[in-house]
């Protein structure tokens, strides 16, 4: 019977290596047994689970990281003990008791352990002394949530195995054969037409709503967040542009008759005014957030979305608009937008909810004669294509021909990793924030 390994109680940072010795020789010795038996397969295991900064005491970490280079190859412990300059007495005296550790999963999950707190200690001094420096202070919160996310995120998980992910997917699609549409795993926009084109969104998708300046995209990303919120589907809005006046200002008006400018000056009847309060009554019961700081980071975001789907249960989350999120200011615009497009899809996948992005796009389809945008247009990186699911790119022909009649708005579903691409029409009205069905949609 394998002995359970416990962190126990530690009160310094001698008893964190102390306590995590016992396991780094366990390991260290069982890596170092297998690189010189040429156990590919074994060592492989290891060096993928543990990185090198990993085993907090320097001479074991000396020994792996000498080992690690003679994976696959021929060595002898002198060689090793060589090229590390190792002690080779210590080298072999971890090789003859690396077959007395029966349990080396048990000791390879103590070591990640240990070096979490490690690692949350040292940060927590590093906090510290940044608090107390003159550096502006959202710099210095950002830098710690993001190290901290890197800390949180760490800890390696097993892939699954097809057969355990084969009788979900067909358990699911005889359900929804039984049943029919099932929203509690698929997310409506309550958008009819726009429903019937995508079949909804599920949690771990990226969705990008691209568009240039007046297209309609914060409108649409709100119309569809307040659909969701108003059938009970908790959703965040982070609005990095707008404050949250002007968007909850948007969602009032919607549907009230009232036009942005009739609001902004008082004119309006005793009728409109009534019917404002009846639409701020049901926006109140609403589960629906709104975050909307200036200059986020991704770890911001990682961390007030962890935040509301553990406490209010979020489902989608939208983003307004991904290009303001702040990045790596050493970094060019295209790898930074490419790290943040990637930080959203892990950030879907990971918290089991779907992100819709919205995206600007360049300006390239203004000098065509057809202005209407394609995947090419997106603005950056190549990188928001491949990592989103959805791509919906957004047209008003009437923002260029100003014509107030046309209140058609195209969205062109670009791309659609599980199902087909097409344009649907949508009824627009800009002054009154309006997003409808027309009764004859899809082209």
């Amino acid at each position: 019977m394998n002995k359970q390994l416990t962190t126990g109680r530690v009160s310094t940072m001698t008893d964190l290596l102390i306590k995590s010795r016992d396991s780094e020789e366990a390991v260290v010795g069982f890596f170092l047994l297998h690189i010189l038996d040429g156990g590919e397969d074994e060592t492989a295991d290891i060096l993928a689970s543990i990185d090198y900064d990993d085993i907090l005491n320097t001479d074991l970490r000396n020994i792996y990281k000498a080992s690690a280079r003679y994976i696959g190859k021929p060595v002898t412990i002198v060689e090793i003990a060589s090229a590390g300059h190792c002690d080779i007495e210590q080298l072999k005296r971890l090789v003859a008791t690396s077959t007395q550790h029966i349990n080396i999963k048990a000791h390879v999950k103590m070591i990640l352990d240990m070096s979490r707190r490690y690692k949350i200690v040292k940060l927590t001094e590093r906090a510290k002394n940044k608090a107390l420096s003159q550096e502006d202070i959202s710099t210095i919160i950002g830098e710690i949530e993001t190290k901290l996310v890197d800390i949180d995120t760490s800890d390696p998980d097993e892939a699954d195995s097809a057969e355990n992910v084969l009788f979900e997917v067909v358990n699911e699609i005889e359900s929804a054969k039984k049943n029919g549409y099932d929203e509690s795993k698929f997310i409506s926009t309550h958008i009819q037409s726009l429903d019937d084109a995508i079949g909804g969104m599920e949690g771990g998708w990226l969705v990008l709503i691209g568009a240039r300046p007046g297209m309609g995209k914060t409108q649409l990303a709100l119309m569809t967040a307040q659909n969701m919120a108003m059938n009970e589907v908790p959703t965040l809005f982070f609005s990095l542009e707008m404050s949250k006046k002007e968007l909850i200002r948007r969602l009032i008006l919607e549907g009230t008759k009232v036009t942005f400018a009739e609001a902004k000056h008082g004119h309006i009847t005793a009728e409109q005014l009534q019917s404002i309060h009846a639409k701020a009554s049901k926006i109140h019961a609403m589960p629906m957030y709104i975050d909307d700081k200036g200059g986020i980071t991704m770890a911001h975001i990682d961390n007030i979305v962890k935040r509301h789907v553990t406490k209010y249960g979020v489902r989608c989350v939208f983003i307004d608009y991904l290009q303001l999120i702040s990045g790596d200011g050493s970094k060019s615009a295209y790898e930074r937008t490419t790290q943040i497009s990637q930080g959203l899809k892990n950030i879907a996948k990971r918290h089991g909810v779907t992100v819709v992005a919205l995206s600007q796009l360049s300006r390239l389809n203004e000098a065509r004669k057809d202005r209407r945008p394609g995947l090419s247009d997106l603005r950056d990186s190549g990188s928001l294509e491949q990592d989103a699911d959805i791509v919906m790119l957004l047209y008003r022909d009437a923002y260029y021909t100003e014509s107030i009649s046309d209140n058609t708005l195209e969205v062109n579903i670009a791309k659609h990793r599980h199902g087909s691409v097409r344009t649907v029409k949508l009824y627009y009205n800009p002054s009154r924030g309006t997003i409808k069905d027309f009764e004859r949609s899809v082209l």
